[in-house]
């Protein structure tokens, strides 16, 4: 992995992290219909699972390994709550969590991309 795909990687993340955010913070205000939230959830989701796929699956260049692999746990991290947050999309309590893990993940994915 180049700086320049991790740095495109971590934007990425940031952004999944941060629709995945907007949509829990959705689901916890009761603002959106359980339907719409799950489905949703499962897409944002689904995209940041490929993600976590593809940069555990890059071999990083210089000193990029141990960021790529937090950057791949991190997405993978993102997937998980969002499948929780799919399996139950009517939970308000569990959407303002995931909203704030998702918001936390978010600002290290932008930290992350700073620092390459």
């Amino acid at each position: 992995m180049t700086q320049y795909r991790f740095e495109r990687d971590a934007a990425s993340l940031g952004s999944l992290a941060s629709e995945g955010e907007l949509l829990a913070r959705q689901a916890a205000a009761g603002d959106a219909p359980a339907p719409f939230v799950a489905a949703h959830a499962s897409e944002v989701g689904a995209d940041a699972g490929d993600l976590a796929s593809v940069v555990a699956s890059t071999d990083a260049q210089g000193g990029l390994a141990s960021k790529s692999r937090e950057l791949a746990a991190l997405a993978h991290s993102v997937d998980s709550l969002l499948e929780r947050l799919e399996h139950s999309p009517d939970d308000r309590a569990l959407a303002t969590q995931v909203a704030d893990h998702l918001g936390a993940i978010g600002d290290r994915a932008a930290r992350l991309e700073a620092s390459a």
